[in-house]
């Protein structure tokens, strides 16, 4: 059996930061143990039924933070300065320690994100009609 997702992601990761990621992954999973991961564009992402066009959320690892990104978080319902905007869509929190996971936030946030992608897709369907 090959390696999972996560392993394979931890071991391009600073090790400082690797707490982190394993923090915000529990977070994430703890809630919605039906999202799929898998390792693209050099982070972890999660998606629903491996779909990654439209992933849900993904956990990203620079110099000295981790960033979880939610692909539809400016359409998320979020505590004032939590999400930091990335694009017209894409909303980020910065982390620099797994004491600042807050599960309860992250997996809110997370079950927010799925919906937002089942939205943005049946947006999609009824514009090809």
């Amino acid at each position: 059996m090959g390696k999972s997702a996560r392993s394979a992601y931890l071991e391009t990761v600073d090790s400082r930061l690797a707490p982190i990621v394993m923090a915000l992954d529990r977070a994430i999973l703890a809630g919605r143990p039906d999202l799929d991961v898998a390792v693209k564009y050099r982070m972890l992402m999660y998606g629903v039924a491996a779909d990654f066009r439209h992933w849900v959320c993904a956990i990203g690892a620079g110099n000295d933070k981790v960033y979880l990104r939610f692909l539809y978080g400016m359409r998320l319902s979020a505590p004032a300065g939590t999400l930091r905007p990335g694009s017209t869509t894409m909303g980020t929190i910065d982390l620099t320690s797994s004491k600042d996971v807050d599960g309860h936030l992250v997996g809110e946030l997370v079950n927010q994100a799925v919906a937002r992608v089942a939205e943005a897709k049946a947006g999609e369907r009824k514009r090809t009609k």
